[in-house]
């Protein structure tokens, strides 16, 4: 989310923290953690044991449920402690205490939000049960911060920090951030709200389907000040972001039982987004990939059903233009009259600099982000968020820990009614052998409109109503082909009787997986392995014929274009057609988009693919230069975009073609958060690996590019992988992108890298445990 101001962060940094490298060498090894022998712990219900496997995946096995979740987080903290530091200062707005002014935006922006205020208003929503697991999984984190006998992990050093005791909110505003990383539309409001200037309904409506778009005259936002906050805030997710999932029923396996496999696409980093887990006690029993500061397997399967998630792309993020009262701008108008403004004082501490106070203002739908933004003209509006994730009755984490304890579809869908956010599509099998997906989350119900476009606060028109009720949600069970499978396409049908959200993603993922299901009449593992790795592009395919449409070529690129008759979009990793493909398919997006958006053709971003093909079957009046007494078609514009990328590639890697192969213009990156940019530290703490595939692969690789559109990298991708046969009692095979722990000094920091690239799964539960530590109960 935060990623273009943590970079400029890392590089301000990155003096001091080279000076620094040499004594971080030198006393690193002091720092990792003990996990062997013993350690009491005050109130245990009894001994507990975390038996580590040979990649450094704890098993957990204690005498209670309570306890499991005490070693969890005991366990986690070990590992990741500086990741989990890191993490809760970003969600809560105080990173500036640690790193200094450079972080300032990033805090302003959260402490705008107010997710920190979000995450402790949502524990009050906790049932008992629940709060009584949360709380021994934050005493397990604070047993290992409290009574390490040891120094802190390198980041610790580096930046002279001491942490504070975790708390339970620190555990809630992490979902609240995975909800921020994933819900994206506020961004987009504000690009639609931006180009609406530039362009028609119509053209709005070809970038982004199934939007309504009013008329110019009737947008509630000024183009330029759309524009202005759009610069102002962070990124929005990445391209590649989303997940795929598909299920097998017990009629369509090999092994007579359902079948799951799962790999949720998401920024890629060191540590990674994943920590692998496996928990026992009386009546738990839990298998898979939980996330450092949160209790609950997010990922996995218990001894009858096992699950995976996809991102349903619910548009659950509104802004609101709201009129201030001319009389007195302290207030805002409202259906009912003017209403003054909710305050709230924050104080931001920097290191090394003075501190900031925020004044930070709430009206009804939700916070004024366009305070964010310096307006000198003070107009009569502001701009306000309604977000889901902001509701205080938030129950997820009580979601989160039913999960384990589901036994089959029916239970998973009662315990669903209670998960909020983020919006997903919970993709299962259970031991009956029947699969499905269902949706869960809070998606708002609106009195008028799509929530494509900020609407006015005022009026009420746009106002939220309510959120759909979570048994009409959409769901699919049993279906009669005996498979289910999403790749963030749309799940509602077209009668379906509420807006999820009006754009979706690209239908080619999952027409591909169901496509390869459809090959077979039985399948097992071994084929669902493969299609997770599958590397055909149906972008690729839908796209390639106005490229081999183009005539008038000089002989060097007439050659080219013949030599990829016959390709089938495979973007595999030892192919240059696949790397001369992207680079044509970047610079014919860009030229489609330059004429009617000069400037702003950059802030569309990615390569748009379903745009693009769109535009090259349906929409040609796009291929046309205005500029030119003559009417160009999308072939004409593709010959200049294949001449620009021939050109840019053979400035870039040469003239031979094996050079512009995808290994040689494609890489993935899993950078520190913070110390990427640092000299010898970056790499250091970080990690890079080869990438095969394209953003429409299953296989993904969501990608940036240099300015010549030619150079890849990597930033989402598939962040684990999982398959489950349900006839195997309680195994899992399972990577995940990166080592389990977060110490660069670490046996497990980087080894997870290279199994990740080549796909190399561990079964879980391991019976190679060479590494226990045992918990016991502390004498009073």
């Amino acid at each position: 989310m935060a990623r273009r101001a943590l970079r400029r962060l890392a590089g301000a940094l990155a003096l001091a923290a080279a000076a620094a490298a040499l004594p971080v060498l030198a006393i690193g090894i002091g720092s990792l953690p003990g996990i062997r022998g013993s350690q009491a712990l005050q109130g245990l219900d009894g001994p507990a044991t975390i038996a580590r496997d040979v990649f450094g995946v704890p098993h957990i096995q204690a005498s209670s449920e309570r306890d499991a979740y005490r070693a969890l987080g005991y366990a986690q903290a070990q590992d990741r402690l500086w990741q989990m530091e890191f993490q809760r200062r970003v969600a809560q707005g105080r990173l500036a205490e640690v790193v200094g002014a450079a972080a300032l935006p990033v805090d302003r922006y959260l402490r705008v939000l107010g997710l920190r205020q979000a995450a402790e208003a949502s524990l009050a929503a906790l049932d008992p049960h629940s709060r009584d697991l949360l709380d021994a999984y934050v005493r397990g984190i604070n047993d290992w911060i409290e009574g390490r006998d040891r120094l802190l992990p390198p980041e610790f050093w580096i930046f002279w920090h001491e942490p504070e005791p975790w708390t339970a909110a620190d555990s809630a505003v992490w979902i609240k951030m995975m909800a921020l990383t994933l819900d994206g539309d506020m961004n987009g409001e504000l690009l639609r709200s931006r180009l609406a200037g530039l362009l028609s309904p119509d053209q709005l409506q070809d970038l982004w389907p199934g939007i309504q778009a009013p008329e110019p005259e009737r947008q509630a936002l000024p183009a330029a000040r759309a524009s202005r906050l759009l610069a102002t805030l962070p990124a929005p997710p990445g391209p590649g972001t989303g997940s795929n999932a598909f299920a097998v029923a017990a009629s369509r396996s090999a092994s007579g039982a359902a079948l799951l496999a799962g790999d949720p696409h998401l920024e890629l980093r060191t540590p990674g987004v994943w920590y692998l887990a496996h928990l026992r006690a009386p009546g738990l029993a839990v298998t898979g990939a939980t996330m450092p500061g949160l209790p609950f397997v997010v990922i996995g399967r218990n001894d009858t059903l096992a699950w995976s998630l996809t991102t349903t792309g619910a548009d659950v993020q509104d802004l609101f233009v709201e009129t201030l009262d001319p009389a007195d701008p302290s207030r805002y108008l409202t259906p009912d009259g003017p209403q003054p403004f909710e305050l709230r004082q924050e104080t931001i501490r920097v290191a090394g600099g003075q501190p900031e106070t925020l004044e930070v203002r709430r009206t009804r739908h939700g916070p004024v982000i366009s305070d964010l933004m310096e307006d000198a003209a003070r107009p009569g509006t502001v701009l306000s968020l309604s977000w889901t994730a902001l509701d205080p009755a938030d129950t997820t984490i009580a979601a989160g820990f039913r999960l384990a304890h589901a036994a089959d579809l029916q239970e998973l869908r009662t315990v669903l009614a209670a998960y909020r956010n983020p919006v997903q599509n919970f993709v299962a099998a259970d031991a009956t052998g029947a699969v499905g997906l269902l949706v869960a989350g809070a998606v708002p119900i609106r009195r008028s409109g799509d929530g494509s476009m900020p609407g006015d606060g005022a009026s009420g028109e746009s106002d939220w109503v309510g959120t759909i009720p979570a048994d009409q949600l959409p769901v699919r069970l049993d279906p009669a082909t005996g498979v289910v499978a999403n790749g963030n396409d749309r799940v509602e049908d077209g009668d379906y009787p509420y807006t999820i959200s009006a754009t979706a993603e690209p239908v080619w993922r999952r027409r591909r997986i169901e496509a390869l299901l459809a090959g077979r009449d039985r399948l097992d593992g071994t084929d669902l392995i493969r299609i997770q790795r599958d590397h055909r592009s149906g972008f690729a395919r839908d796209l390639l014929p106005v490229l081999l449409r183009t005539d008038g070529l000089p002989p060097a690129l007439a050659e080219l274009r013949d030599a990829m008759r016959g390709w089938d979009g495979t973007m595999a990793e030892d192919s240059w057609r696949a790397g001369l493909f992207l680079a044509f398919a970047e610079h014919l997006s860009r030229l489609v988009r330059s004429d009617e958006l000069g400037a702003a053709a950059g802030e569309v971003g990615g390569l748009r693919g379903a745009f693009l093909v769109r535009v090259v079957r349906q929409r040609q009046a796009w291929c046309d230069d205005r500029r030119t007494p003559v009417t160009e078609d999308c072939a004409a514009l593709a010959a200049r975009a294949l001449a620009q990328a021939h050109q840019a590639l053979v400035a870039t890697f040469g003239p031979e073609r094996e050079a512009w192969s995808l290994h040689e213009v494609q890489t993935a990156l899993l950078p520190h958060p913070v110390l990427d940019s640092v000299p010898v530290l970056g790499r250091l703490f970080g990690h890079a690996a080869r990438k095969a595939g394209d953003p429409y692969s299953v296989d993904v690789a969501g990608a940036s590019v240099d300015p010549a559109l030619v150079r890849r990298t990597v930033t989402h991708a598939a962040s684990l992988r999982i398959l489950v046969d349900l006839a195997e009692p309680d195994a899992i095979q399972i990577v995940a992108a990166g080592g389990q722990s977060g110490h660069p000094w670490s046996r497990w920091f980087g080894d997870g890298v290279d199994r990740y690239a080549a796909d190399r799964r561990t079964t879980l539960p391991s019976r190679d445990l060479p590494v226990r530590l045992e918990l016991t109960p502390a004498a009073r």
